[in-house]
């Protein structure tokens, strides 16, 4: 699994962190946290929500099963936030530990073998869960872009929707809110952006040029640099 690997860590977070992640989706958790004190950051990657929320007084159990985004996360502590973060390497399935006042699962739920399982799980952990799902309903960026004008076939997956069935099965109520994002990915080099999209998709050697042309004609030119802006909307489900 690409979440495993290091070069892939090290892209993931470099481009995330030049696009400005995570923006407003920060404050919008931090609202539906309230006043949790002790917060489970569940799939914690890089630490886009973990440090912040720890810099703003939250005690964080930051639980990520990749070594790569781990290193990643230690990183980026100061003596400040490494007071406030406690890292677990391991998957939600297998982590045990305290019940906290709140837990957090952002864009982290897609690849658990049992979402449903997993969401039954942050119930007893967690007296204040909140997940963000992406919507792929009106978003707009590259790697959607690509995928449709290169033919690569996606099988529609309703994370929403599986979440709402979960917690309807569970007998839980819930409350989903919409959140958009417009981030602007810049850069300077077609081949290395067209690289590493097929890497990224996993597109053959020889779509490498089809490629190059779908990120020309649709990003804009500003002098040396490219730039496209990606809208990106999600869903936040607290339950």
């Amino acid at each position: 699994m690409k979440f495993y690997d290091k070069i892939y860590a090290a892209e993931y977070d470099r481009r995330l962190s030049a696009e400005g992640y995570p923006g407003n989706l920060l404050d919008h958790v931090e609202r539906e946290l309230g006043g949790a004190r002790r917060v489970i950051d569940v799939g914690a990657g890089t630490g886009f929500f973990a440090i912040p929320l720890a810099a703003r007084g939250h005690y964080m159990e930051a639980i990520e099963p990749s070594m790569h985004m781990l290193d990643i996360l230690k990183s980026k502590l100061d003596d400040e936030t490494a007071s406030r973060v406690r890292i677990h390497q391991s998957t939600w399935e297998n982590w045990s530990g305290e019940r906290a006042d709140a837990l957090v699962c952002l864009h982290s739920i897609y690849p658990m073998p049992d979402a449903g399982a997993a969401i039954e799980k942050m119930i007893r952990y967690a007296d204040r869960r909140i997940l963000l799902v992406r919507s792929d309903e009106g978003s707009r960026n590259l790697t959607g872009i690509l995928r449709e004008k290169t033919g690569m076939t996606r099988n529609p997956v309703a994370f929403f929707e599986g979440i709402v069935r979960s917690l309807r099965k569970l007998g839980v109520g819930y409350v989903a809110s919409p959140v958009e994002q417009r981030r602007v990915t810049s850069f300077e080099n077609l081949d290395d952006e067209a690289a590493y999209y097929c890497r990224h998709l996993g597109l053959a050697d020889d779509r490498f040029e089809d490629v190059r042309r779908i990120i020309e004609e649709h990003a804009v030119r500003r002098g040396e640099v490219f730039e496209f802006e990606g809208v990106y909307r999600d869903i936040i489900v607290v339950f």
